[in-house]
């Protein structure tokens, strides 16, 4: 599967899930939908990089990769 290809699944079936969620009545529907929005993250944020970094020029790819990832790690680390 081409990677844009498996970026667009990938953030439809966040989407699916979030729509999902904002209409679900009752709190096993809400529990089930954020479940299946959360699934495909970690596969996104690996593709993601791996496009990122393809897309930069070769001096620039090490810094951009790693900037990816850079929102989820301050967030995490300001959590605890």
């Amino acid at each position: 599967m081409e990677k844009r290809n498996l970026l667009l699944l990938l953030a439809a079936i966040v989407l699916v899930g979030n729509l999902a969620s904002a209409v679900t009545p009752d709190y096993l529907g809400i529990a089930a939908a954020r479940f299946v929005a959360g699934l495909p993250h970690g596969a996104y944020y690996g593709t993601a990089s791996i496009v990122a970094a393809a897309m930069a020029p070769p001096s620039q790819r090490r810094r951009l990769a790693a900037s990816s990832w850079g929102l989820p790690l301050r967030t995490s680390s300001a959590c605890r």
